[in-house]
Order: structure tokens, then sequence, then C-alpha cells
């Protein structure tokens, strides 16, 4: 670092921890003019202040250091996790094959640290990423239905149906609907649809193919199937068999098995306590129920009942109390459910958990 002496013009030689420093030919003391980046540097490695540079400037000159470097990393790091960060699931799930080989997948939405809403797939055998694409519109409410597992759309509170492509999420059409969905089903390439718009019921239907209206012939009924708060129904098509569950506040539970209008077992479970209402997944060859005991509140277990002989096979204690949003069997292999953000898989047979996303 260069500079003349300010009384004889005499060449100067400052070290990287001076400030200033003496001629040698006239004795005239000489401060350095502008950023000494080198005593910058130095002071913030030292340990010791320097007698002509006291401890609190060397702590200011660390602190203005970090300060400056350390705030453009946090921020890009946020902006980083903002996008790419891991997901929370924010509403309830639905299952579709997106690759049409029978195997159903996840589609649910999810949020980033951002609060940004993205719609994602997730792999049903793995729990691994198929597809994600950001749909955010502030102060917008999404729903999703999986129309006969193959087919995906979205509803906002604005009425607007986004038909998507499940392979890769792209849009396919939308559509703006007199009112808000009350009912649905396939036929064909015909989506028909029940709205409801104050008072008035509008039926509606669509070409899935053009995204173009057409007039629905077919009214098939829209009415849900008949359960109660208190009790659900589920009949094995290939065996007949007729399976009720009876739950009512607290711990008063009993499943039954109806075949040849003879009760083939009963069971009662009266010390669970069910999550919430239809806490229950029928599948050929079990029956799944999550709910608290009686002697350890707090705590959910998934019960797994062999629908042949009403037997207890295996009792899963979960993580955490859940907040069920979500509860089916996947292609009689796993049960792939949703507590608290999360989508949990287990393992209908042993109870065992899979993955987790």
């Amino acid at each position: 670092m260069s500079q003349k002496c300010k009384s004889c013009g005499a060449p100067l030689e400052f070290q990287p921890e001076s400030e200033q420093v003496k001629c040698s030919y006239c004795g005239t003391i000489n401060r350095y003019h502008g950023i000494n980046l080198g005593k910058l540097f130095h002071d913030f490695f030292a340990y010791k202040p320097q007698a002509i540079r006291p401890k609190q400037n060397i702590r200011a000159t660390r602190f203005w250091i970090i300060f400056g470097l350390g705030l453009p990393i946090i921020i890009l790091l946020f902006q980083f996790t903002t996008i790419f960060g891991n997901l929370s699931w924010t509403s309830e799930c639905q299952f579709i094959d997106c690759n049409n080989d029978g195997v159903l997948d996840v589609v649910g939405f999810g949020r980033t640290s951002a609060r940004w809403e993205i719609l994602t797939i997730v792999d049903g055998e793995t729990g691994s990423i198929l597809g994600k694409k950001d749909v955010r519109e502030p102060g917008v409410l999404k729903t999703i239905y999986c129309i006969d597992e193959k087919h995906l759309i979205t509803v906002d509170s604005n009425h607007e149906l986004v038909f998507y492509e499940p392979k890769d999420l792209s849009t396919r059409f939308t559509f703006d609907l007199p009112g808000s969905i009350n009912g649905y089903y396939l036929n064909g390439n015909i989506l028909c649809l029940k709205l409801k718009d104050f008072s008035e019921e509008i039926i509606l239907a669509i070409n899935i193919e053009t995204g173009a209206e057409v007039s629905c012939e077919n009214k098939k009924d829209f009415e849900p199937p008949k359960t109660s708060n208190y009790s659900e129904y589920y009949t094995d098509n290939e065996t007949g068999i007729k399976y009720e569950t009876n739950y009512a506040y607290e711990t008063k539970t009993t499943v039954s098995a109806i075949g040849n209008n003879k009760i083939m077992w009963i069971k009662k479970l009266n010390d669970l306590k069910l999550s919430k209402p239809k806490s229950f997944q029928y599948t050929p060859n079990h029956i799944i129920i999550f709910g608290e005991k009686k002697n350890d509140k707090g705590t959910t277990y998934i019960t797994g009942l062999n629908s042949k002989t009403g037997n207890i096979e295996y009792e899963t204690k979960v993580k955490s109390s859940p907040n069920i949003l979500l509860n089916s069997y996947y292609n009689n292999k796993y049960l792939i459910t949703y507590w608290n953000t999360k989508l949990i898989a287990y393992d209908i047979k042993t109870g065992e958990e899979v993955w987790e996303f």
C-alpha cells in the first residue's frame, strides 16, 4: 500500500495492520487515506486489540462484516426453502391412478414455508413425489376432485373448474361453473355435475376431451349412500357379506359380519374411542379402525380386524394424536392416511409403517 508523505513527498509504506506511519525522511506522521482493506481484515481476525485501535472498534468491525455478508446469505437461504422446502399437507387428499397402471397414487394440496399452495402427486408405493405444480392464488380456496380415480379436477371458490392431465399436471381446459359442485359422475367422456347456486339446482355436462358443454340426458342419482353418524355399512361384492359397524360417543364400538342373512361374528371393542365419525376402512380381508384406548387417552391406535373371523390381528400405536382427513386402503397392500400434515403408509396385513411423506 503506497502513499506519498504530505510534507516532503517521499514514498510511504503502510503495514496492513497500521492506519498511520512516520516518514523516514522528514519525520511527519501520515495517516492512510481511503479504505485500508488489509487493516480491516487484520482487525477482524486479530485476537488482541491494537494500541492505536481500541477493542470496541475491532468488535464493531467484526459485526459489520458479519452483518454485511450474512444478511444476503440468509435472504437467499429463505428464498430457497420457500420454493423447494418440504411440503405440509393442508387439505384432504384423494387417490388417483396417474399412470393408468392400476396403482393408486395420492394427490393433494401442500404448502411450503412461504404458504404457497402446491398441487402435489405422491407415489403410493414409495412415497416419492411424482409431480408438483404451483397453483397459488391469493384469497382463493381450491378443492380437489378425482373422477373415477383417473381424472383430476380442481374447483376454486370462484367456481372455476380446472381439468388436469395427471401424468404431468398440465392444464387440459378450464370451465367457469354457474354454482358450487354438489355431486358428479362420469359417463364415458361426459362429466355430469350437479351444481347448486343459492337455492337453485343445476345439472351440467362437460365433454372432458374438448372442455365443451353438452347436454346431460342420463341424469343419474346424485344422492350419496345412506349412512349414519353412528353406523357404517360395507358389502363385499364377491362374497356378499355385509359388514356393519356401530359406534357411539366415548367407548362403545361393535363390528359385525352378516352373510346369508346370518350373523357370522360380532366383535365388541368397548375400550376403543373413535377418533371421529367414519374412522373405519373396509378391505377384502381386514377392517381397519382408528381410535383411542380407554386407558391410554391422547394416543391413537390403528386396529386391524380379520374380516372373516373378527379377531384382532394387530394394534399399531401411531406417533401422535392425529388429525384424520384421509383413511383408505391402497391396492390391497397399503393403508395411506393423513396425520398432522403428513402422509403415512401402513401395511394392511401387519400394521407396520412403510413410508412417510
